[in-house]
């Protein structure tokens, strides 16, 4: 059974993203107070907006499958598949779960508590193979 838990990248991503996301709850509000009446481009913008933040929030999981770690991101064709035979080490630091592999480093944000389950599960798999 695969497990799946949200994240965040890493902070300068993370501030990135988010910020354009704001950007466009900003605007919806620019809109209305421009307009001082509640028009249908606010409406628009605002619901753009909601959409965008339910994809940031939504769309980012690491799925725990059997052989291979699954990080799930906005855009699909970005997705990284982690085998566990290749990861080389798993470090924990407050809300910070960093997994180091032969070709890259991951830095991601989670729940502290998913972060400590996760970093467990994934030195048990790593032990494993």
């Amino acid at each position: 059974m695969d497990k799946k838990y949200c994240y965040q990248p890493d902070v300068a991503t993370s501030v990135i993203c988010w910020s354009f996301t704001f950007m466009i709850f900003l605007l919806s509000m620019l809109l209305w107070l421009e307009i001082t009446v509640l028009q249908p481009w606010t409406i628009v913008t605002f619901i753009i907006f909601i959409v965008v933040f339910a994809l940031q929030v939504g769309s980012r999981q690491i799925k725990l499958g059997p052989d291979r770690l699954l990080l799930n991101k906005v855009i699909k064709t970005n997705n990284e598949s982690i085998s566990y035979a290749d990861i080389s080490a798993v470090a924990t630091a407050g809300h910070k779960l960093l997994v180091k592999t032969k070709h890259n480093e991951y830095e991601l944000l989670m729940k502290k508590s998913n972060v400590q389950e996760v970093a467990q599960l994934l030195r048990n798999k790593i032990a494993v193979v």
